[in-house]
């Protein structure tokens, strides 16, 4: 037997409710915390470039201006992850909440 028919629907729609909820509030946190990681490593090698630059240049024979273009790429691709593991599951499950209280509320 499948959970609606052992509990009544209200009951699964609270339960599931509440499972969406708890999995918004983390993946919310996540997209600040990773956000927040994003500004102070841009912001420190900002800070340091000159002095990071030398020692890409002495320890990987990387030039100023090639480190510039991988950092940028760096940080580009690491926008891009933040977005897509932690924004866009957040506004999936903002989705299904709203779907899900519409439900509720129809039900009752």
């Amino acid at each position: 037997m499948d959970y609606c028919a052992e509990h009544n629907k209200e009951e699964h729609a609270r339960h599931c409710l509440k499972k969406v909820k708890g999995m918004k509030i983390f993946f919310l946190k996540s997209f600040v915390i990773s956000i927040i990681l994003l500004i102070i490593s841009c912001t420190i090698v900002m800070l340091g470039y000159n002095r990071i630059t030398v020692l890409a240049e002495k320890l990987y024979g990387v030039a100023p201006h090639d480190y510039s273009l991988i950092f940028g790429i760096v940080v580009g691709m690491w926008k891009v992850l933040i977005v897509q593991f932690t924004l866009v599951p957040f506004i999936a499950l903002a989705m299904i909440e709203h779907h899900l209280r519409g439900k509720h509320t129809a039900a009752e």
